[in-house]
Order: C-alpha cells, then structure tokens, then sequence
C-alpha cells in the first residue's frame, strides 16, 4: 500500500529539500539539534534532511510555517522517514489558523519507509491557546493549516530515550486519498469487534471457567484449552436497573492462568438496545479457527448460542436502582428492562429476588430469598418492556445482599443477572477515623500516613469510544461495581493506600459513593475531583464519609503563557484589569508603581501583563516583573481560598486541593508560568505539583528534589504529594508493545518513586491505572494491562510502596540556600539555574538540602522593611515580607451574622453599634506580633481602617500569628453607628504599628434600614 502511494500522481511534495534545509527554525529546550542536507534521498531522489539531536533531554524540533499545505481534496500527510538504531519514532505536528496544534508520531525503521497520515491520526496537544478545541468529536482540520513541525520529544515519541539521536526525512508532503468517497473519513467502531485495539492477546493461559450466572452455555461444557487467544477488554454487564444503560456485555468463558486468575475471556456476548445499533447482538469465540473446528464441544456450544439468540429475548439492564444505600433509605426500587428483538410476540416471566450475603451462584438450596416478586410479560416483536418493585426492607440488617433477576420462558430460565447491593457505613452515629494533617505529615488512626496509588479509572474503559469515555465511568449506566472489585484488590496487594478519582456531576455520586465503599474494604482513602460542584458534598453526604480524604477543586491549571496555554486559555493578557486594579490598590496609582519599578510600561489606560519573552530573559523590567509574579500570588490565594472556605463550610472534615500542573517544575521555561507555591500555600491544605516535566531520566528526575524542596519552604507545615507522573507506552497496537517503552516507562515509575522517598515527599498518584488504548488521547500511560499483569511500572510500584508507606521523619535540611524571587525575572526557575550545580552534588552526597529567606524566621517587629522587587518601603507600595488575606469577616445585621463579601453591601439598624468578628490570615513570611507582646517596640499587628474608608477603626490581634497562621479577631465594634439615611464605605487592612500597611484591603458597604 505505501508503495502504491508513494508513486500517486496526486502528491502534493511541499519539501522535497533538493535546494538544501533553509528555512526550518531550531525548537528545543536545551540541546543543539542540527539539519543538514544529505545524498542520497528516499526513493531515489537527489537529497533528504539529516537531523541529528546531540543530547536530547525533553524535545528537540524543526518548525516552518506554510500557507495552504493542503490542496482541495488532499488530506493525508505523507512523507519518507527512517532513524538510527536509538530513533525508534519521530513526531510530526501541524499548528491551524487558529493555533491548535495537532500531533502525530509514526514508528521509524532503519530503512527508508512512506508515511501517510490522515486527520483521525493526528491527536490534539492541549498547550495551545485556542478557544474551544480538542473535543471528543473535534480533529485536526487540513484546510487551517499554516504550520509544519518535526522531530522528537519525550511524551510523545515514547520510544525515544534521552541523549544522541539521527534520523532521516523527505519529500514530505500532501496527498489525496485515492480511496476515499465523499463525507469525512470514519473508522468502523464496532463495540467488542473493532477496531483491534478492543482486544488483547492472552498469554499462558492453561483453563477455562464458565460463567456461572448465565444460560447460553452449559455449565458443564469442556473443552481443550487454545495454547494461543485473545480478549475483548471487558465492558459493563448490564447489571444495575439504572438509566442511561445502552449495552451488555455478557462474559461466556473465562481464561485463567496456572494460578486461577482469571486473565479474559474466550467468549461472550454483546447486546445493544440504544444507538445505531439498537436491538442487535453479536460476540465471539476469540479463539484461533483451526482450534476452534477442531474442537466438537465449542462448535456444539457456538450452535446453541445461536439458537438462543434466534430466540430473540434478553434482560437488557436488571437488578437495583442504586448499588448502595444508606440505611435510612429502606425503600429500594427494583426493575428490569426486556427486549424482544425477535419477529415473534414473546411471553415471560421476571423474577427478582433478595439475599442476604449469598454468593453469586444458581439460587441457594438451603436459604429462601427474603425479597421476592415476580410478573409476566407479553413483548410484542421488535419492543422492550419494563418491570418495577419495590422491597420495603423496614431495616437492613446485613452488611450486603444479592439481588437475583430471572427471565424464565415456558418455566425454563433463559437469562439470568445478579449483583451485590451494599449498606453505606457512614452516618452520623458512626465511628469517624478522618485523616489529619500535623506537622507536614498526614496522620491516620495515629500514625503517620501516605497517600500512595494512583488516579483510577477502571480497567474496562480501554478501547472505549470517545463518547462512551467521557460519559464518565462511574455514571449511571456506565458503572459495574463487580468488574471494578478485582482492580482494588489488585492495587492494595500492590500496597496502594488511595486513589485520585473524578466524581464526575451529580449522576455520578450513588455511583462513587458504592466505589468508595469497596474502597473502604482495601482500607484504600480518596481524593476527590469535583471541582467547583459543591452541591455535590451534601447530595453525596461526603461530610461524614472517612474513607474520602480531600477534594481536588482544579484540573492542572496554570498561569500559562501571554496569549493562552492549557492551564489557562485566556493567557495573562486576559487578567489585565485584575492587575491593573491591584497595582492601584497597592501602590495608589499606575504612575506611582511606574516610578517605583523605575520602568515604564502604561500603554494609555492599559497595564499590559509581562511578556513571554520579559518573563524568560533578566533585564531592566525586573521590578516591573517582581510586582507581576506578587499580584498573581494575591490573586490566586484569594481564589482558591475562597473555594476552601465554600466547600469548608459544607464539609469541615476534608482536605481542599488541586492537581497543581507544572507549579514547581524546574524544566519548564518561566514564560509557561506554573503557580508558584508561595501564593497558594496559604488558600490549600497540602500542595500538589505533576510530574511530567521530569519525564527523562534520573538527571531530569532528580529535579523534583528542587520541587519538594521548593514546597516544604513555602509551607513547612503542610504535606506535599505527586497529583500525577507518568508517560504513555502507545506505538499502535495492543498486541505488539515495544519492550524497550515498557521497560522506559518502568524505569521512570522507579525514578520517580524513589524521588518521591528520598526527597521526604508524602505520597502521589501515578497516571493512570487503566492499560490499553486510550481512543481520544492516542496514549497508553496505563501500569496494569486489560489482562492485570504486571508491567514494569507495576514492579516498581510494587517495590517502593512498602518504603513511601512507612512512617519515617520529613528530612531535615543541612544545607541551607538562601532564596531572594525579586533577584529573577525568571522567579524560582532563576533560582534553580543559579544553584542546581550545588544543589544537585549535595543531593547525591545525602545532604539535605532547603531554603530561606532573608525574611524567613523573622516577624512583624523586626522583619526587613523592604517592598516587592527590593525597593525602598514608602508607604505606597507592598511590603515583600508581610501581607494578609481576609479568610472571614462576619457583620451582625438585622438578620442575623453574615459572611461579608468584598464590594458587596449589607444593611445595619441606624443608631446602634455595629458587631463584627474576623479571622485574617498570615500569607507574608513573617509572623505577626501581637501588641500585646511587642514590649514597647514598633510593628504590633492591628486590623485597621484605610485612610480611604468612612469609619475609623484599630483592633488588635488578640495573639502572636505564625506564618500561614490565622488572627482570630472575636467580636468586636466596627463602628458605634450608621446614622439613617447615611451610607458608610468600609475599607479595612492591616498595619504593623508604627513601620507599615499590608495586604488586602477589604472594602463593603454599610446601609442603615429605614
């Protein structure tokens, strides 16, 4: 086919690099990739491009920007390429109008080989500031092109190590598809047949197992085991009488290795009652053909499935409404949904049943069900028909049941489903076991406690079409409790303590809440994504809910880049008038911060956000960039404090964090902008950088020591932990991975893992748990295959689980590095590049390493009275070393105490005093000192009034504040009175008595009733 291809006279050869590689601009984050011409080329031509990467430690490309690649009619992508003996792949990306980006990787050869690559081949690469790209429908659109780039680059071309690397490249160009007809390419998606990547090869399997609730084979049956097969990845059963179920899949026979495990199937069924394919059913012996007609017993049991599905009737979804209540909620709604696909009317009978703790076997012969109804049914051809109970069970008095569904005909029983429902334990009455936090540590039952696992999805959602995925597995319909049963025992013999989940919407919280209770089984704890839905709290009753530990409010955000990045798709330019307010605030006007950052840069009414290029190079505009990196710290501290505080108040119990993207990443360029520790320490309980920046090996792993170094300054008392590490092992095909990736992707687990130990890291989740094809990634990052052996990455969870996991000391640094962020334009990542050398030879020595500041240790007395970018404190710009964040503030009012919220106004009775109680908290390093205690000296804490606002007011903090401390103001007088029909702007702050004003300032209205 590619020979074919390559000779099409409708090739459109956009570089066929005859006339030399000028043109194509070097992109890389450090080594020093050349492109040069060589004789000869591919196919006979005169020249090809060379490119070699001397050493490469993240990506190193060649980019050209090209208007109109694609003629009308030509999409495919097509270009000659062959690499040495290390270039096992080599990416190719094309950037749209719109700036999307789109990306493929192809597995090279050492010989020449023809490419082509149409649109569905090409995956989005989210880094990009494009609006509203990269859905599960949207690909890479070949008429918006207007960039071409190749080369290698870890996390994409997984198959490509670190260090010297050559491959070759030519005639790349544009193609027409000689086979395609009108409309857009589609590729045949068939659920449990196609594509391949549905199935996966079965090794050393040595016995079969029927499955024993089901009636389309013979319990009895036997047969030589195939010495070779494969497994479709299993999908959900069907059990459940929840909505939205579409399918069942029905498992026939099992294989098992010598152990017993069960590692597929050899056959099954798959029933569609929704969608394109509604009313069919299809399955198969996954069984070799030759094998298959050998063997009499398997051709008797293929005959029977096909007269059973000639009878044409099949319980479509069956079982219970939830898999799990509380126990208060004794009324259980029981159903089953019928479909006669035949082109007869069917009569029959649905049976269900209850059982306390029963096994899934045929009905017990000893026990008698203590729930039993049942009903006729006359399904006319081609419809479906439904049946509703319910079991008043007045009080549950097991732990779990079992609930039976029967469809009998003519008396015999022609299908059956069966599933567990379970007894939520959490109530108000129960015994509580919450995790804590003390010290930088997480303590549970007493002891020091690491949250180690990884983010979970189930094994059955590889190979899932897009739009099966993202319905998300645990919503209703999607979720099979007992098919998830065997993942969490899998991971705790592994020695996993939690997982990171998404809870998906409100549709999906019975769901987690049945998962979190097998969790509970594993003593395995979770961390929740559930970002801004906070109804989600009380709708699930997650306030009383131990097994869950913390709430992960965002998915990787980040500051990004000027003009919009993943992380942030608005870019900084998009916070404009949110820096340019602050700037006011802190300073009194744009020309009083122009004259103290000694930089002008006001365009007219604009206060244009740093550049990309301001923010990676050290210049004159260094204090003009101090300022910009200490807004963005006030301003994402109140943000996500004021998620913890909503979510605290619902639920006082639980943890509030995020999965932090690249805050911390000592790789990335400082223009990418993760967040930095410091303005977020104090706005969540425990801090959460990724690991993908440390893809590469142990020289690139190692700097997460500089991370968890970087984290424990920011906030000594808070835990620190992974949200996700890993890398994808995808060379395109589930029966033919690349040994040399598994054992790359091993490695790094290891890598990472032993960071994690050694730098006194308290846990993290790898990415993900699920192997297999991901559809709408193009990725395999999975560490435990369909079939649940082990791979590399396995092994080393397996190995460093038991050290992560043991109590043991955060270690104490030895070697202290003293930090000054208004040294760099480039913030910590300037930092990093001035001590790395030392600081990496103390690592390897064993010594420990830390940092502080010269405002480390010090406090509102005595800290140095310097402002942000190491200027003169004048009283019109922001101190470095003190600041304060308004977590409370509560007015008494008419009708009754509210929380104030800034700029907002509330009414107060004229004449009388007004109550209020605050609690400010302590983001600057120094600590606060009480006026109590200062002995006469200046720099007592007091919350006061601005010079601004309309009322005058002094308070005192009642005791000494630590840094990320809170003052706790009790009830004091805001003002004596509002006097009617007058209106009082309030604007408070703080002061250290007698050398400064810090921090936010609180501004409300006060409105007296009439």
């Amino acid at each position: 086919m590619e020979e074919f291809l390559s000779k099409s006279p409708e090739r459109n050869i956009l570089f066929n690099f005859e006339d030399g590689v000028e043109g194509w601009a070097h992109s890389s984050n450090g080594s020093q990739g050349t492109i040069n011409p060589e004789s000869p080329g591919a196919g006979g031509t005169g020249q090809c491009a060379r490119v070699d990467v001397d050493n490469l430690q993240g990506w190193d490309c060649f980019v050209r920007r090209i208007d109109s690649p694609f003629l009308s009619g030509y999409d495919i992508t097509s270009f000659w390429a062959k690499g040495d003996e290390k270039t096992k792949q080599l990416m190719i990306e094309w950037t749209e109008e719109d700036r999307s980006r789109w990306f493929a990787v192809v597995n090279l050869e050492r010989e020449w080989k023809f490419y082509t690559l149409s649109p569905k081949d090409f995956k989005y690469w989210p880094d990009n500031p494009s609006k509203g790209r990269g859905g599960p429908k949207d690909m890479f659109n070949p008429r918006n092109a207007v960039q071409l780039m190749f080369g290698v680059a870890f996390g994409q071309t997984n198959a490509v190590a670190e260090g010297p690397h050559t491959f070759w490249i030519d005639e790349i160009g544009t193609l027409k598809n000689p086979f395609e007809t009108t409309g857009p390419e589609i590729e045949l998606e068939i659920e449990a047949l196609s594509p391949l990547y549905k199935f996966y090869p079965l090794k050393e399997i040595v016995s079969a197992e029927i499955e024993q609730n089901q009636t389309f084979i013979e319990q009895n049956l036997k047969f030589r085991v195939p010495a070779q097969s494969w497994s479709v990845v299993h999908r959900p059963r069907g059990v459940g009488y929840q909505p939205n179920m579409k399918t069942r899949w029905i498992p026939l026979i099992y294989a098992k290795d010598k152990t017993g495990v069960i590692r597929g199937t050899l056959a099954y069924l798959y029933i569609n009652h929704s969608g394109k394919y509604n009313k069919s059913v299809w399955g198969a012996f996954s069984i070799p053909e030759e094998e298959f007609l050998k063997n009499p017993a398997l051709m008797s049991a293929f005959t029977g499935i096909v007269e059973r599905i000639k009878e044409g009737v099949y319980l479509l979804k069956a079982g219970s409404r939830e898999f799990s209540y509380f126990p208060d909620e004794t009324s259980v709604q029981l159903g089953a949904l019928v479909g006669n696909f035949s082109p007869e009317e069917k009569k029959i009978l649905v049976r269900i049943s209850v059982y306390p703790e029963e096994p899934r076997t045929p009905i017990p012969k000893d026990s008698s069900p203590i729930f039993r109804q049942e009903q006729e049914l006359t399904i006319p051809a081609g419809e479906k028909e439904s049946v509703e109970f319910i079991w008043e069970a007045g009080k549950f008095t097991a732990e779990a049941y079992n609930v039976r569904t029967e469809l009998l005909k003519d008396g015999k029983l022609i299908d059956i489903l069966v599933h567990e429902i379970g007894i939520l334990p959490w109530t108000p009455e129960s015994r509580k076991e919450f995790v804590t936090i003390k010290d930088g540590d997480f303590w549970l039952r007493g002891e020091k406690w690491y949250p180690l696992g990884v983010n979970y999805w189930p094994l059955y959602v590889s190979g899932m079409g897009r739009d099966e995925y993202w319905s998300h597995w645990l919503a209703q319909g999607n979720y099979d409790p007992e098919l998830v049963e065997p993942d969490l025992k899998q991971l705790k013999e592994w020695g996993a303590t939690a997982l990171s989940i998404s809870s998906g919407d409100k549709n999906c919280v019975r769901n987690t809440l049945d998962f979190m209770r097998r969790c509970r089984k594993y003593d395995i704890h979770i961390n929740m994504y559930i970002g801004e839905n906070f109804q989600l709290i009380k709708q699930g009753r997650f306030d009383l809910n131990d097994t869950l530990f913390a709430y992960d409010v965002a998915w990787e955000p980040s500051w990004g880049t000027y003009d919009g990045s993943y992380g942030n798709q608005k870019g900084r330019k998009g916070f404009e008038r949110e820096w340019k307010d602050w700037v006011i605030e802190k300073y009194g006007s744009v020309e009083n911060a122009e004259k103290d950052w000694e930089y002008s840069v006001s365009r007219g009414s604009r206060l244009p956000a740093p550049s990309d290029q301001q923010l990676n190079t050290e210049g004159e505009h260094l204090k003009y960039v101090c300022a910009y990196r200490r807004f963005v710290d006030d301003y994402l501290c109140r943000k996500y404090w004021d998620i913890n505080r909503k979510i605290k108040e619902l639920d006082p119990n639980h943890f509030v964090s995020f999965r932090m993207s690249i805050a911390g990443d000592v790789w990335q360029p400082a223009s990418s902008y993760g967040y930095d520790f410091r303005g977020i320490a104090k706005a969540v309980d425990f801090l959460a950088p990724e690991g993908y920046g440390l893809n590469g090996d142990w020289e690139r792993v190692k700097g997460g020591f500089f991370t968890v170094a970087y984290a424990r300054y920011a906030a000594p008392a808070k835990p620190v932990i992974w949200a996700e590490f890993g890398m994808s092992i995808w060379t395109g095909s589930t029966f033919e991975y690349d040994r040399g990736v598994m054992e790359k992707q091993g490695t790094l687990w290891a890598d990472i893992l032993k960071m994690i130990y050694e730098s006194g890291a308290n846990g993290g989740f790898g990415w993900w748990y699920p192997g297999g094809y991901r559809v709408d990634e193009k990725s395999d990052f999975g560490i435990a295959p369909p079939d649940r052996n082990l791979r590399p990455a396995g092994k080393s969870f397996i190995k460093y689980a038991p050290l992560i996991t043991k109590p043991r000391e955060i270690p104490e640094p030895v070697k202290w590095f003293i930090y000054d962020r208004d040294l760099y334009c480039r913030g910590y990542k300037g930092f990093f590049e001035e001590i790395k050398d030392e600081f990496f030879d103390a690592i390897k020595s064993g010594i420990v390493c830390g940092f502080k500041t010269k405002g480390t240790g010090t406090n509102s007395i005595n800290t140095p009275l310097v402002a942000v970018g190491n200027t003169e404190y004048n009283g019109s710009n922001p101190p470095k070393y003190l600041n304060a964040i308004f977590l409370h503030l509560r007015l008494k009012t008419p009708d009754g105490w509210k929380e104030v919220e800034k700029g907002k106004k509330y009414t107060v009775k004229p004449g009388e005093p007004v109550l209020a109680t605050a609690v400010i908290g302590n983001n600057g390093e120094a600590s606060w000192v009480a006026p109590a205690n200062t002995k006469g000296e200046k720099g007592g804490v007091y919350l006061v009034s601005t010079p601004g606002s309309e009322i005058s007011l002094r308070v005192p903090i009642p005791s000494d504040v630590p840094y990320l401390g809170d003052a706790v103001i009790p009830e004091f007088v805001l003002v004596d009175s509002v006097a009617p029909g007058t209106i009082r702007q309030v604007e408070l702050e703080m002061s250290a008595d007698g050398r400064c004003r810090f921090g936010e300032k609180f501004k409300f209205t006060l409105v007296p009733t009439e």
